[in-house]
């Protein structure tokens, strides 16, 4: 009787009479190899989560934090403003150094303080209309003071680096269309040399 040799066994030729049997031996065998492939496929997935996870575990043990313990966000938390995560912080750290430069230092209840002024201010003169607002400063402290303070009114802020040729700004205020300008007493001749209307120093 001829054989045939598949897979290194002998078969009878009279099995494969059925094409059906034929189609179901190769199904079968396929199904086999399919199910191998994901479950290599699995372990491999898993593998990388683990090795992610020990990744992200063993940086989490590097991780500097003024409390000495890695704080995590909740969900609530990431989906806070800036100013809600800055207001977090005055009333968890009031008195911790919040923004120090060469002539100026603060702490979060400090800048808080000065910030909330300025937003005051701005909103008294303006309302709470989201519009746009020039900050006319040189890097520094009032710069920080004056971008927080837009940040609580919901307004737009465009910055202004006074060290920058009137011309050039001039045209920055144009095109921006602001409604006003923050300045501080140093830049405050320089914000009425370009023009502007509303001003709060």
């Amino acid at each position: 009787m001829a054989v045939y040799k598949e897979c290194g066994s002998a078969v009878a030729p009279h099995l494969f009479a059925s094409e059906g049997w034929l189609n179901a031996i190769l199904t079968v065998a396929k199904g086999k190899a399919d199910s191998a492939e994901k479950k290599s496929d699995r372990t491999h997935y898993s593998g990388n989560m683990t090795s992610n996870l020990a990744k992200q575990q063993a940086l989490r043990a590097r991780c500097i934090h003024p409390s000495r313990a890695f704080v995590e966000f909740t969900n609530p938390e990431a989906l806070q403003s800036a100013v809600q995560r800055f207001e977090q912080q005055v009333q968890w750290h009031p008195d911790r150094l919040a923004l120090k430069t060469r002539r100026h230092t603060y702490t979060y209840s400090e800048l808080n303080a000065i910030a909330n002024r300025v937003a005051h201010a701005l909103v008294e003169l303006r309302g709470g209309r989201t519009e746009t607002v020039a900050l006319l400063f040189e890097n520094g402290a009032p710069f920080v003071v004056a971008s927080l303070a837009v940040l609580k009114t919901g307004k737009i802020q465009v910055p202004l680096d006074s060290t920058f040729p009137p011309a050039r700004l001039s045209y920055m205020l144009e095109q921006s269309e602001a409604a006003v300008v923050v300045t501080d007493s140093c830049n405050f001749a320089l914000a009425k040399e370009l023009g502007a209307v509303s001003l709060i120093s």
